[in-house]
């Protein structure tokens, strides 16, 4: 049921963007057919493979370290409202 309702979603979002279209003839089905598979492959590289999930894990370390230099640039600037806990 779970993969469905996720089917169904994915559906809804792209009738939806069709339908908001100011011109869906400009729309090319082999560019969203493209981006849908490699979405999907990256998905199944992602969740099937342990080097997948380890680049994925290794990359979230990176952008949370990434925002941890923020966090304390922002209380450099702005003090005790730039705190991360504010």
């Amino acid at each position: 049921m779970g993969k469905l309702v996720g089917l169904l979603g994915l559906a809804t979002m792209i009738g939806l963007a069709y339908l908001f279209s100011t011109e869906r003839k400009a729309i090319r089905l082999k560019t969203v057919l493209w981006g849908l598979g490699l979405q999907v492959s990256f998905a199944f590289f992602v969740l099937r493979f342990d080097i997948g999930r380890r680049i994925f894990q290794a990359a979230g370390a990176a952008v949370n370290r990434l925002l941890s230099f923020s966090y304390v640039g922002s209380e450099f600037v702005f003090g005790e409202i730039g705190k991360k806990t504010s």
